[in-house]
């Protein structure tokens, strides 16, 4: 959705994508200061309705939606909601991709997250043990709650990832309706993000040893050569699924989560109880 609400000619997206300036809980934030916040957006111009950003962790965070709206009180918020039970394994998989993960199986990951809230068995290279906390971090009625009760509700639009997967433009329509835009008349809409996998673990951990030897000696300078071997080291690939067993242990654990949620947006979601989603290795 970010990609192509980007693209809309009133609406001005950061490039990064996900500064994470407001999540000042999280320790890796991509984007620490304001002036540097600030000149993400020096490119927009008087035709741009609306300028914004998409830090996924802002969900999740405590202090974001209070610093959001310290910054903007008339900040419009856009929160695209996704069935937990398959949410989490998206999660690692990302994680895993963006080296936080040293955990390759997600049912081992999953056992350890309730370890690493505790500071155990962090890998070295994660520098916010809240990436790794799978559980908590799909909590979306838990969320979203918090979000309604801070937030004027003209102020938030709700997109489902049910409906987005399965009818792009329509979802990307009612955004545009939602924010008093005029439709751009896009018909196509690519597939972005894709589930991404290592063809070689081994090479993979390389890497990423060699990213915490270069931390560990303050070296910021990346000539791009890790970055064109990982890149190499890297195929599209679906997500291995989640066994019957966690499956049932996940829907229990999210179980009351998604009632709360169903009678916050007033939508039956009973079937994400039972019903995998058409296709899960889109992020």
């Amino acid at each position: 959705m970010f990609r192509y609400l980007s693209t809309h000619p009133h609406i001005f997206m950061s490039d990064p994508k996900e500064p994470h300036y407001f999540n000042t809980d999280y320790a890796n934030r991509f984007v620490t200061g304001s002036d540097e916040y600030m000149h993400l957006f020096d490119a927009a111009g008087e035709r741009h309705a609306y300028v914004g950003e998409g830090s996924t962790r802002y969900l999740h965070s405590q202090d974001a939606l209070h610093n959001i709206l310290e910054f903007n009180p008339a900040a419009k918020f856009l929160v695209m909601i996704r069935n937990p039970v398959e949410m989490a394994p998206a999660l690692h998989s990302q994680a895993v991709f963006d080296g936080y993960e040293s955990e390759f199986d997600f049912e081992k990951a999953w056992r350890l997250q309730f370890r690493r809230e505790n500071g155990l068995s962090v890998p070295a290279i994660c520098l916010e043990p809240k990436i790794l906390m799978y559980g908590s971090t799909c909590l979306m009625g838990q969320q979203l709650r918090k979000v309604l009760g801070a937030v004027n509700r003209s102020n938030v639009c709700i997109v489902l990832y049910d409906d987005f997967s399965v009818d792009t433009g329509r979802s990307y329509r009612q955004v545009l309706e939602y924010l008093g835009l005029p439709d751009d008349g896009k018909e196509v809409f690519q597939t972005v993000n894709r589930n991404r996998v290592y063809r070689s673990r081994v090479l993979h951990g390389v890497l990423n040893s060699g990213r915490r030897i270069k931390r560990k000696l303050g070296i910021d300078r990346d000539l791009g050569i890790m970055r064109l071997i990982n890149g190499c080291n890297v195929r599209g690939g679906a997500r291995e699924p989640v066994g019957p067993r966690l499956r049932d242990e996940m829907v229990e654990y999210f179980r009351d989560d998604i009632a709360l949620l169903s009678g916050l947006i007033d939508r039956d979601l009973s079937h994400w109880l039972g019903v995998r989603e058409a296709d899960s290795n889109e992020r």
